[in-house]
């Protein structure tokens, strides 16, 4: 079983917030104009049922999730197609 929120730069459609739990679900999108190979801060949060994301402190998304919030779980950085050159990945507890 595969379950985990995410922060997405998609191809076409900008960015995406996500909550996979047997299924993706799009919980929050935005216009965001992105390029290969150019350098973004990515920050994605979780609070209990609230789940916020931004890239460079802007283009922000926020949604709480009243349904099933995912109480526990991994974390991990996720490349579907492409590179990363990641400098730094933080967790918080």
């Amino acid at each position: 079983m595969k379950k985990y929120y995410s922060l997405e730069l998609v191809e076409g459609s900008g960015l995406q917030l996500k909550k996979v739990l047997d299924q993706e679900i799009v919980l929050a999108s935005a216009a965001f104009a992105w390029e290969y190979g150019t350098r973004y801060i990515m920050k994605l949060e979780v609070s209990g049922n609230k789940i916020s994301g931004s890239v460079n402190g802007e283009s922000s998304l926020e949604f709480v999730d009243l349904e099933a919030s995912l109480d526990d779980g991994g974390i991990a950085l996720l490349v579907n197609e492409g590179r990363t050159a990641t400098d730094q990945l933080i967790v918080r507890g």
